[in-house]
Formats: structure tokens, sequence, C-alpha cells
């Protein structure tokens, strides 16, 4: 026979401190700071593991930057040492969704600006170009006089580790020409998401 429990507050044992609140129109808060929320398989009380479906974000991090910032190197150079990712994904399966957006100008007739993203694995390889060889992710072609762009990309990495790993965008200009990236201080953002496989 179906039957109701009606509280409004879950205490601990001791009976001092609240851990859910439950409001007359059904809401539920927990009522701690930063609680550790434990999710149990199916069936299993003392699993603390729960299995996340293919394709759930298990986390996300990033990061902005909008500081303009030049470069003449006709290979690629680190944008700013504090632009970048660091993420450490929780099995060598799961996979890593980049994603960046760069504010770009190029000065100079017939030169090319390109921006692309270097993986680094802690303990293992550095500086990995996870973009095409010869312009990574985005180009800006000034065919007639200095052209300003934004450069973005989507890149689903497989980096098969969990190690730290970090993202960092790098950008180069061929020719004579000076390029930019955040060009008059306009954002640039990088964001890494750890997808579930």
């Amino acid at each position: 026979m179906p039957s109701d429990l009606q509280v409004s507050n879950i205490k601990d044992l001791t009976g001092s401190n609240t851990g859910l609140s439950i409001a007359s129109d059904g809401q539920v808060t927990i009522s701690q700071d930063n609680p550790t929320v434990t999710l149990h398989a199916t069936g299993d009380s003392s699993s603390t593991n729960t299995t996340f479906p293919k394709g759930h974000v298990l986390q996300t991090i990033s990061v902005n930057f909008e500081t303009e910032t030049s470069v003449t190197d006709n290979s690629y150079v680190i944008i700013n040492s504090n632009f970048k990712v660091d993420i450490t994904p929780s099995s060598t399966s799961n996979k890593i969704l980049v994603m960046y957006t760069i504010p770009a100008f190029s000065d100079r007739i017939n030169a090319t600006y390109s921006t692309t993203i270097f993986r680094s694995i802690s303990g293992g390889t550095s500086n990995t170009n996870i973009g095409s060889a010869t312009h990574g992710f985005g180009v800006t072609v000034s065919n007639a006089g200095s052209v300003a762009s934004g450069q973005s990309a989507v890149f689903l990495d497989s980096p098969n580790t969990t190690s730290a790993v970090t993202y960092q965008p790098v950008h180069k200009e061929t020719s004579t020409g000076v390029g930019y990236a955040c060009i008059n201080s306009s954002k640039a953002t990088l964001t890494c998401m750890e997808i579930k496989q």
C-alpha cells in the first residue's frame, strides 16, 4: 500500500547539521557548503562510483585572455603562458573537446597569420600540434593590406592518458608581417571538456 514520507529537513546522526531541506513546493536544497554527493551503482550500496553514459561531460575548464599580443615568427610560439587549460582525464579512453576563439589581425599584404593548439602531457610528449602542420586550425590571409578576423575551432582530442594534459593556443605570422592575437584587447577564450567514452 503506497504511503508518503513528509519531512522538512533531513539531519545528520547528531541532529545538529541539516543536510537537506525540503520546501513546501517540493524544492530540495543541499544545506551544506561545497557538499560531496556520492552516487552508488544500482543495487550496490558499497560502490562509490557511478557509471555515466557515453557522451556525458565529466568536467569543464575554461580560461579567457584579452591582452593584445603580437608575433613575427614564422614558427608557432605561445600566445601567453597564462592562456592555457590544464585538465586531467579520469580515463585513458575519454576524449577532450577543445574549443577556442581568438580575435586575429594581420597587418601586411601577402602575410598569413595562423593559430593552433599545442598539447603537452605531464611526463610524456610536449608541444604536440593537434591542428594541421601548416596552418593549424585557422588562418587570416592579408591579400590587400591589413585584415582582421576571428579564428575559432572545435576539436575532439584523444590524449589517451590519465596524466595532466595542457592545451595552449599558439600563433605565427609568415612573410614580413606582424600578426596579433586579441587585437585592441578583444577577448579570446579556450574551453576544454572531458567527454565520457
